[in-house]
């Protein structure tokens, strides 16, 4: 009788501890979507890429792609994002400011690119697209772009939830 007991606390305490690590891991994480804001002013349009984390995880960056024109370029520092600034950019470009990070804070907006055109010319990355992965404290991926965010769990934690799958209910 008390190997059972032990047993089914023993079960008790993991699943606890499962659902405390789930939770952890759910408060973490990064919540990113990227926003384009364009405001005209004096007969010029100043256009700004950002991308911000409403999460209350910091996101760590791993990869950042811009596809500009049917091109995709992967972003490893500023000197990158500036050179396709002054590839794609009409004359007249003026104001123009990058910024390649390696980490989003939670609860903040960090600007990627930001420049001023005149008005009548035409935006050359109105139909771009930009991609970022990230990964969250745990370890979990994020990959968010121009249409939304995905979340992957990472690797120990997937086995486990795959694993529980087969038990417990579908929620979604």
């Amino acid at each position: 009788m008390e190997l059972l007991v032990a047993f089914g606390a023993l079960i008790i305490a993991a699943v606890t501890l499962y659902v405390q690590r789930v939770h952890n891991r759910h408060q973490m994480l990064p919540l990113l979507h990227i926003s384009r804001d364009q405001t005209t002013k004096n007969g010029r349009v100043r256009i700004t890429l950002s991308v911000i984390n409403d999460g209350q995880g910091v996101a760590i960056l791993k990869s950042m792609v811009f596809r500009v024109q049917d091109t995709d370029y992967e972003i490893k520092h500023n000197q990158e994002l500036s050179d396709i600034l002054e590839t794609y950019l009409p004359k007249g470009a003026t104001n123009q400011e990058v910024r390649y990070f390696h980490f989003i804070r939670a609860n903040s907006r960090s600007l990627i690119i930001s420049f001023e055109i005149p008005s009548d010319c035409e935006d050359p990355f109105s139909n771009s697209l930009l991609t970022i992965e990230t990964e969250s404290l745990y370890r979990d991926r994020v990959t968010v772009d121009n249409w939304g965010m995905n979340t992957t769990s990472n690797y120990a934690d997937s086995v486990i939830e795959k694993f529980l799958s087969y038990f417990l209910p579908k929620t979604r």
